[in-house]
């Protein structure tokens, strides 16, 4: 599995708006009807949107109009105050950057269960077919011997039809119960994935609004400080409010180079959710080729064993015509 790298790239843009990030959802619903079969598989995802970086930028801008860091009469405590408030906003970029992260890990890994999953059905039904095409194969056989004497086996040929209508019930039973096991499955992890992303948000809401007073008071302090220490403390920190700017400037260049690689992965991840619903389509066409009733696939309308086995031929061309083409449409 792809882990992504925690290295920034070398990036020195400004602080760039984003009208937020684009959700990533899919669905998928199908019906199959196998002898009576009826099952619906759903897959819905969505990635909630940033709001923290917003919030990062108007925050940046306010300070700005509100005190230039370029301006001889800003104080230290006023610069430290910022330098902290830009800190914090660095810490939720981080974040955020870890959880998109996590998301990829998860989405890749449901990936790689899905193909195995395809592969286990579409190995299943080749199986299936071959045995029922052998039944066939002696059924034909035995009725052609009982034509010379039916009086005498027709109990026998009865049980025989007996005996097959069983094994395709049985069968029938098991692929009902796989696609229910597979829809609990899938709502599980639905409820789990909705469950992380409403916490994520609330808790970036929370976040926001607690910047947002401690933004107020911090202002209410620096007018109160400024009213009443300006000119006194000017001299005595003139050399500490040199080294506020410079670490408020590198915390705005990390800022950047974290928000232009938080954007560079929920792009990635919107690539892979892609890959994921392919994966589930072709899972959802091997499915929908298994439950497809086996005298439709391997052709049980034969009247001889001769003529059948002529015929078993043709239906094994076609069915590879078949598997080609439905291999052809997952490579598209």
């Amino acid at each position: 599995m792809e882990k992504q790298q925690s290295k920034l790239p070398p990036i020195k843009n400004q602080y760039s708006s984003n009208n937020g990030h684009e959700s990533a959802s899919s669905q998928l619903q199908q019906d199959v009807h196998p002898n009576g079969v009826e099952y619906d598989v759903q897959l819905v995802g969505s990635i909630p949107p940033s709001s923290g970086k917003q919030s990062n930028q108007n925050y940046l801008d306010e300070n700005q109009k509100e005190v230039d860091l370029e301006s001889p009469d800003l104080t230290y405590n006023q610069a430290k105050k910022i330098r902290t408030q830009v800190e914090r906003d660095v810490e939720l970029l981080r974040n955020r950057v870890r959880m998109l992260q996590l998301e990829e890990e998860r989405a890749l890994k449901k990936i790689n269960e899905t193909k195995k999953k395809t592969s286990q059905i579409l190995d299943l039904k080749k199986k299936n077919d071959e045995k029922f095409q052998k039944q066939l194969v002696e059924q034909q056989q035995n009725l052609g011997s009982l034509k010379t004497n039916q009086s005498t086996n027709y109990e026998k040929r009865q049980k025989q039809l007996i005996d097959i209508k069983q094994k395709q019930l049985q069968m029938y039973e098991s692929k009902k119960q796989d696609a229910e096991q597979l829809k609990q499955n899938i709502r599980q992890q639905q409820q789990i994935k909705n469950k992380l992303e409403y916490d994520q948000v609330m808790q970036n809401q929370e976040r926001k609004n607690q910047l947002k007073a401690e933004k107020q008071h911090a202002q209410y302090k620096i007018n109160d400080y400024l009213v009443t220490k300006h000119e006194r403390a000017r001299e005595e920190t003139s050399k500490k409010m040199e080294s506020e700017k410079m670490q408020i400037k590198n915390y705005e260049l990390e800022a950047q180079q974290l928000e232009l690689y938080e954007a560079d992965l929920l792009r990635k991840l919107q690539e892979t959710q892609q890959k994921e619903k392919n994966a589930f389509n072709m899972l959802e066409s091997a499915m929908i080729d298994a439950a497809i009733p086996k005298k439709m696939r391997v052709g049980a309308n034969q009247s001889l064993y001769s003529q059948g086995s002529g015929r078993s031929q043709m239906r094994e061309g076609s069915h590879q015509t078949s598997v080609r083409s439905s291999t052809t449409k997952r490579q598209r």
